[in-house]
């Protein structure tokens, strides 16, 4: 664990990992009670990383960089450095609940309203025929509550945590939580618990694959994503134009 190449692309080293991967780092990680932690990285995450100081230092803090959009994938291809897939944070969320589901890992949700997260806690229990979602509680709290929820956490004997909080609280309670967390692996998935809650769609599978899963989600929320995304794609842009005529 810890031995995966590192690839930079665009400034971040991201972690050459295929999803494939994600159960030999996950059982590593409980074997030996490590604690990880595990981000993914969009056109929108990629802004905040070179014009935002504190997110930048909350990346560089955790120990897997994942590749969230298909934009990160073709610029690894015009670098000539490809990494190996495009790991979308509902995906690897997925993927770590089948796999705790044969190995009998226990899962907290943190975050968005309550009904949401209650609701996609019992869809994935139902779905896997396994309690593998052993608590849950909404993403609305104060900082001065942040201890209560770390309590309710631990209480739970849960080894995954994963927090559907919007930035930058999200990062604020991860980089608070971490040293007094016992779970051993913890990642931020944005909007996922809305999507398998069923309040937001994802879109389909053939829009995902030619990287517009982006224009999806802003034709389903063009006031609060229009002007978002056209600043981040922008800088998408202008970073592969600095990077592809920089000198060494």
């Amino acid at each position: 664990m810890g031995q995966e190449r590192k690839i930079n692309i665009l400034g971040i080293d991201f972690s050459d990992v295929s999803s494939k991967d994600l159960e030999k780092i996950l059982e590593e990680t409980i074997n030996l009670n490590k604690k990880i932690k595990v981000c993914d990285v969009n056109t929108q995450i990629l802004y905040l990383y070179h014009t935002d100081p504190n997110y930048k230092n909350y990346i560089k803090t955790c120990d897997y960089i994942l590749p969230d959009g298909m934009s990160i994938i073709v610029s690894s291809k015009i670098f000539r450095k490809p990494l190996k897939e495009r790991l979308a944070g509902i995906d690897v969320m997925e993927k770590i609940v089948e796999i705790s589901c044969r190995k009998d890992y226990k899962i907290y949700l943190l975050g968005a309203k309550e009904e949401v997260v209650k609701k996609a806690a019992e869809i994935l229990n139902k779905k896997f025929e396994k309690n593998v979602v052993v608590g849950y509680r909404d993403g609305y709290f104060e900082k001065a509550d942040y201890d209560l929820v770390i309590d309710d956490i631990n209480q739970k004997k849960s080894n995954i945590l994963f927090v559907g909080i919007s930035y930058p609280k999200r990062e604020d309670f991860i980089s608070y939580a971490f040293d007094k967390l016992n779970v051993n692996f913890i990642m931020g998935v944005g909007g996922s618990f809305e999507v398998l809650a069923g309040v937001k769609k994802r879109a389909p599978k053939w829009v995902q694959k030619i990287g517009m899963e982006w224009f999806y989600r802003m034709i389903q929320d063009p006031k609060d994503k229009f002007k978002r995304y056209l600043i981040s794609h922008s800088y998408y842009v202008y970073l592969n134009l600095k990077y592809l005529f920089k000198k060494d």
